[in-house]
C-alpha cells in the first residue's frame, strides 16, 4: 500500500493519483479533483502516464528536451 502524500492515509496501489479522496477534494475542490482523476485515467487508460521511469532513460531525455 502508499500513502497520501498529504494526510499519510494509506491508500490503495492502483489508486491513480498519490492522494487520498478527503484530501484531493480539500486541496483541489471537487471539479478539480474530478477532472484530474478523469483525465490521469483516460492518460493511463492510452499508455501515456508512466510513474516508473528507469533512471538511464531518464537521463537520455533529459539531454534530448528542449526547453523554452
Amino acid at each position: 500500500m502508499k500513502k497520501c502524500i498529504y494526510c499519510g492515509t494509506e491508500i490503495d496501489d492502483s489508486c491513480i493519483v498519490d492522494f487520498c479522496e478527503k484530501c484531493g477534494v480539500q486541496t483541489f475542490g471537487r471539479k478539480m479533483f474530478d477532472a484530474i482523476i478523469e483525465n490521469m485515467t483516460k492518460a493511463k487508460e492510452n499508455g501515456n502516464l508512466c510513474h516508473n521511469i528507469p533512471e538511464n532513460n531518464f537521463q537520455e531525455s533529459k539531454k534530448t528536451e528542449n526547453f523554452y
